[in-house]
């Protein structure tokens, strides 16, 4: 059963946020298009953080269907007045687009401890043309950087209205850390999406992560760079990394890793992992993954074929830091079943024999 938790998502990039910050005192929710502050996962989101002792305001915006500019920032603007570090804006689509133009609107000294943005985007959307007029004027997101001390943007991956590449584009305009929640489509209570943790546990840990909560994200982007064959999964290993694997033995740093691809290269020509599937526990700085794993061999056979072979696997990460130190992989490189002799003793029967 997948659920919407602070450790189901995968994290793309790190802003450069300072390393303290303050906790978060109060929280202005800033809806959609067509919302209000009872719609999708506003209210959860509300009651989690008023029982924490967080002040919330979730803000209702007028015409919700029919939004209008001026009286939307209007409405936003009355809501936060003067933001100090102890404030937290979470805003939701067109929401994000909003609170931002009255941010980059404020005068004087003000700041922001926290900005998390839940299918952020700026500009016009193909999807949503009714909206062309409220979204023609662009807003200067460069400009917030510095006075915001933590930005995020929360995207899904199979987002209707927003496309992924939008929310992205806004992330590098803020310097924002992304974090994608796969299947998760527009965030909208239609989505099934009526609670948001991560939302929460940002919000009140102040946008960091336990050590184990970060491994976890690691671990689902190695999967994820193994399947696309993305050399960036180097980028995941310490200088000295580890690696283990079923008759191939061991080998050790970047260049053992390298020849390690190739050598797997010979092997299996298509690999995929279920990642949303995957058993994780996590210890230590270690963190143990069983999943199950499918593809071609590079003689084009599909595999496994769901009688011999299973595709099961079990990796066990070692980490130094941020960084993975090591990784045993435990599977059977028969991949297709091609060990008859061995296949044969273990089902005990003839040699051959079917």
């Amino acid at each position: 059963m997948r659920e919407w938790g602070v450790d189901c998502c995968v994290r793309l990039g790190m802003s450069t946020s300072p390393a303290v910050i303050p906790d978060a005192r109060r929280v202005v929710v800033v809806h959609g298009f067509g919302a209000s502050p009872t719609a999708h996962w506003f209210p959860s989101l509300a009651r989690a953080l008023t029982l924490g002792g967080i002040a919330v305001d979730v803000v209702a915006l007028p015409s919700p269907d029919e939004p209008d500019a001026d009286l939307w920032e209007e409405a936003v603007h009355t809501a936060l007045g003067v933001p100090d570090e102890g404030t937290w804006i979470v805003a939701h689509s067109l929401g994000a687009v909003t609170a931002l133009r009255v941010l980059a609107s404020l005068d004087g000294e003000w700041s922001v401890g926290g900005l998390i943005l839940v299918s952020g985007f700026t500009g016009p959307l193909h999807s949503l043309p009714e909206l062309d007029s409220y979204l023609a004027d662009d807003v200067d997101a460069e400009a917030l950087v510095d006075r915001t001390a933590m930005r995020i943007v929360i995207r899904s991956d199979a987002d209707t209205y927003v496309p992924p590449a939008a929310s992205d584009e806004l992330a590098g305009r803020l310097d924002a850390t992304v974090y994608v929640q796969p299947g998760a489509g527009h965030f909208l209570g239609d989505d099934g999406i009526t609670e948001l943790p991560l939302v929460e546990a940002l919000v009140r840990s102040g946008g960091r992560r336990s050590a184990s909560a970060r491994r976890i994200e690691l671990v689902k982007e190695y999967f994820r760079l193994v399947d696309a064959g993305d050399a960036a999964l180097l980028d995941l290993y310490t200088d000295d990394v580890e690696l283990y694997f079923p008759k191939f033995g061991v080998t050790r740093g970047i260049d053992g890793m390298r020849d390690f691809a190739k050598r797997m290269g010979t092997l299996v020509s298509t690999l995929e992992h279920d990642i949303d599937g995957l058993e994780i526990v996590s210890s230590g700085d270690r963190v143990v993954v069983e999943g199950r794993e499918w593809g071609t061999t590079a003689d084009g056979t599909p595999w496994p074929d769901g009688r011999i072979s299973t595709g099961r696997f079990c990796n066990v990460f070692t980490f130094r830091g941020d960084l993975i130190s090591s990784v045993h992989i435990y599977t059977d490189p028969d991949f297709a079943s091609t060990h008859s002799d061995a296949v044969d003793a273990l089902f005990g029967r003839s040699a051959g024999s079917l």
